[in-house]
């Protein structure tokens, strides 16, 4: 997504660090965020709302957890690039 999109996204919560940094790159892009649990870590950056549907839906796969779905809902997979290490570092860093 390119800076500035400004869209809003939920973001469904699977693992509470993994999600975390997931929220915290859709931030980044200058997106809202709803979320489906609440991720203690992202209160210091956005106070969001917690959802259960939304058009635009992001996860918290990685390329190791990646599930293809086919409906006609957008899904942004933010983590899909990322090793297991740059995820930690960026988690450890907020």
């Amino acid at each position: 997504m390119p800076v500035g999109s400004e869209y809003e996204v939920l973001i469904q919560v699977n693992d509470e660090k993994l999600s975390t940094v997931a929220g915290y790159l859709i931030l980044k892009r200058g997106c809202t965020i709803s979320l489906t649990k609440e991720l203690p870590k992202l209160k210091q950056f956005y106070d969001y709302k917690i959802k259960q549907d939304h058009d635009v839906i992001a996860t918290d796969e990685t390329l190791q957890t990646l599930k293809l779905e086919t409906n006609n809902t957008l899904i942004l997979r933010p983590l899909i690039g990322l090793t297991k290490d740059k995820i930690g570092e960026i988690y450890s860093n907020l």
